[in-house]
């Protein structure tokens, strides 16, 4: 089973985002933030980050790039309510953005194009 490592500060898309990956079969744990995340990346070695732009602290854009510069190849993709220029994102180290509001359909289709 695929383990998908979600970063999102917002508890209500964090639950939902969760279900819909679990719903279609992947295992998912979920941060509230860059420190969760970083926690949980070392505990749980994920396979794919799904993760919010909006974060406190550090957003996602600074996030994924402090994992590129580790070396942490692991595919990313953004998840954003807000205009997000794709190239920016993709020179940050996402593979792809899926913009809020978002179907199952775009969500799934977005993690099965990363992680295939």
């Amino acid at each position: 089973m695929t383990r998908i490592l979600l970063v999102e500060d917002d508890d209500a898309v964090r639950a939902l985002v969760t279900r819909l990956l679990v719903k279609n079969g992947y295992e998912v744990r979920a941060a509230d933030g860059a420190v969760s995340a970083l926690e949980q990346m070392v505990q749980y070695h994920p396979a794919l980050l799904v993760m919010d732009i909006n974060l406190p602290g550090m957003n996602g854009l600074e996030l994924v790039h402090l994992l590129r510069g580790a070396r942490l190849e692991l595919p990313a993709i953004a998840i954003t309510g807000q205009e997000l220029d794709e190239f920016e994102a993709m020179a940050s180290g996402f593979s792809t953005v899926v913009q809020k509001p978002f179907t199952e359909a775009q969500l799934i289709a977005a993690v099965q194009r990363t992680i295939f």
